[in-house]
């Protein structure tokens, strides 16, 4: 069995966490509960979303946090492995400095 969050829209918001065998029984019972009877001057909303609940679930902001801190050091090891190369091949820290600052100075332009 797998939890799912069911929530449609309608005047109202109906919101439940429910377990289904499957996708498609949420999906039904989704709809199901959207055609269910309102009152008369109730406005119907034809929005529907069905979400797999699991575990390990996080926050947008949470998922982006991460990507950019290994995008930094990321960007930083390999900023390392090239100045390492590049000094092994017989640049001078003079020359490094000098392209690092060129590179910053065209990039904030």
């Amino acid at each position: 069995m797998t939890k799912f969050k069911i929530v449609t829209n309608r005047i109202y918001r109906i919101e439940r966490e429910m377990e289904f065998n499957s996708h498609d029984e949420a999906v039904a019972y989704a709809e199901e509960l959207q055609r269910a009877v309102l009152p008369d001057d109730a406005v119907r909303s034809d929005d529907l979303g069905v979400q797999e609940i699991s575990q390990t679930a996080y926050s947008h902001m949470t998922q982006g946090f991460v990507m950019l801190i290994f995008a930094i050091f990321g960007m930083l090891l390999i900023g390392i492995w090239y100045q390492a190369i590049q000094l092994l091949r017989g640049k001078t820290i003079g020359e490094l400095i000098f392209e690092i600052r060129s590179a910053f100075k065209a990039m904030f332009k």
